[in-house]
């Protein structure tokens, strides 16, 4: 193996770094903040891949242009490796998936009243909104609540436009409507 090859490895090793800085701002940092430990994660691991693409420039004596591509198709690979890991650890916050392992984790079953007393729709509200209005993303003036410009609503929109580009949906429990994919798709027949 050549010894350039080893730029191979750097989206890895900086996917590596974000997983472990993730985990201890989470537990210990952030305060279980999951936002911002998967921000100082991603953070991490960005300026790991810029510093090993450095490194291994120097090393290898590569110019400036075969740093700048390195460094560019490395950063992006990373970043699309650091967004798989975030929509993996998001997998876990699905309420559909945290009911399938309660049950999964009741070996005689559990009582179809028992497990609609958990998750009530009421009290998951009450939940949400109390930690939405506790991590200051969310304000409320007598019976009103007002949305606060957060790094979580930065991404609540852009995942909403995400999925409304390629669904049609902004979620599962909106109508279908024309994206922009799809008008393409139509137009073109």
């Amino acid at each position: 193996m050549r010894a350039e090859m080893v730029h191979l490895f750097v989206p890895l090793i900086g996917l590596i770094i974000d997983a472990l800085c993730q985990v201890a701002c989470f537990r210990w940092i952030t305060r279980r903040q999951l936002l911002q430990s998967v921000a100082a994660g991603y953070a991490a691991g960005l300026l790991a891949v810029i510093v090993m693409e450095i490194t291994l420039a120097r090393r290898f004596a590569h110019g400036p242009d075969g740093l700048l591509l390195a460094m560019a198709f490395n950063a992006a690979t990373y970043s699309a490796l650091a967004f798989n890991y975030w929509a993996l650890i998001g997998l876990g916050l699905s309420l559909r998936i945290r009911i399938l392992d309660i049950v999964a984790r009741s070996p005689g079953g559990i009582d179809h009243d028992a497990l609609r007393r958990r998750f009530d729709p009421d009290g998951l509200t009450r939940r949400r909104i109390a930690r939405l209005i506790g991590n200051g993303q969310l304000r409320c003036q007598g019976d009103r609540c007002f949305a606060v410009d957060s790094p979580f609503l930065k991404t609540a929109r852009l995942n909403a436009k995400v999925k409304r580009f390629f669904t049609g949906r902004t979620s599962e429990f909106t109508q279908t409507v024309p994206s922009p994919l799809m008008d393409a798709r139509h137009d073109a027949k």
